[in-house]
């Protein structure tokens, strides 16, 4: 996946941590270092920022485990016991916090590896839970997806609009992007698809020659043609 892609709002941290500026600062230089595969840089990075009294104790636990998803997640080979490894290193920190409400992300992290692995129930079930904590634009972002993929077109633009309110950033993720453009298509708004994905390649460039990008300028050539035929048989 292409560094450019990985929008820091889909990493971000709660603001319920009072060393959440600190944290945003560490992401900035730990996505470029996983995404070379470092894995030793970024714990050290997540180490320093510990020794410094930067992170609590609940953050530091997470972000240690962050380090080897995002290097998963971005890497060039795909994990090592699945996706599901992950998802229990979440789980077994979540349940070993005394206030399950104290870190948002890591539902965050829950609900990105159920979209990661096509479990879009659960995608809104760790959205959902991570949104009662903290409104992190990203789960909404999650939930565009959800829905659209579990055929509830009916909420697809409000999870949409609530995500860009929150974070005009969403309209950078190629991947609730590209969904939106194909929800666009399907209910016959075709200027509204193609301004989607227009939009997404002027405040992401690096969105143009991506995979997702091109199956949805794709679905939406092919939705073109299925209108214009309808227009000419009637």
């Amino acid at each position: 996946m292409l560094l450019g892609s990985i929008a820091l709002s889909t990493l971000a941290v709660g603001e319920g941590c009072p060393d959440h500026p600190k944290v945003i600062e560490l992401y900035h230089q730990l996505i470029p270092v996983a995404s070379q595969g470092k894995r030793n840089e970024a714990v050290s990075l997540v180490e320093a920022s510990k020794n410094k009294g930067f992170l609590c104790d609940s953050v530091y636990a997470r972000l240690l485990i962050d380090v080897d998803y995002l290097l998963a997640k971005y890497g060039s080979e795909p994990p090592k016991g699945g996706w599901n490894l992950y998802q229990d290193k979440y789980l077994s920190l979540l349940n070993s916090l005394e206030d399950r409400g104290e870190d948002a992300i890591i539902y965050l992290r829950l609900a990105e590896i159920a979209k990661d692995t096509g479990c879009f129930q659960e995608v809104f079930k760790w959205s959902q839970e991570g949104l009662q904590i903290d409104q992190i634009s990203r789960f909404y972002g999650l939930l565009v997806i959800a829905s659209y993929s579990l055929d509830m077109n009916g909420s697809t633009e409000t999870y949409f609009d609530n995500a860009v309110g929150i974070d005009p950033a969403t309209l950078k993720q190629i991947d609730v992007m590209t969904v939106m453009a194909k929800h666009y298509a399907d209910i016959g708004k075709l200027d509204l698809s193609k301004r989607a994905l227009l939009k997404l390649v002027e405040v992401n460039p690096a969105a143009d020659g991506t995979e997702d990008f091109g199956e949805a300028v794709a679905y939406l050539q092919q939705k073109a043609r299925e209108q214009g035929r309808l227009k000419t048989e009637k």
